[in-house]
């Protein structure tokens, strides 16, 4: 990938409106030196300008946000 460090870890961006459901991804995905949670939202428009703001590398997405689609 262009851009990105061989044994950089992948940055990731978190879209999920259930605290519950958020805090458990964030302890899954938490893997040091492999994986990056550069922020999380609990809104679609609250992401996107989060998301624009700085690279990211991968975006996780609630598809059943409760203010948009996550689409």
């Amino acid at each position: 990938m262009e851009g990105v460090a061989k044994n950089s870890p992948v940055r990731v961006y978190l879209v999920e409106d259930s605290p519950h459901v958020r805090d458990l991804l964030l302890d899954f995905l938490n893997v040091p030196g492999e994986i990056e949670i550069v922020g999380y939202a609990d809104t679609e428009a609250e992401s996107v300008a989060n998301i624009l703001a700085q690279p990211v590398d991968a975006v996780i997405v609630d598809l059943k946000l409760r203010e948009g689609s996550g689409m």
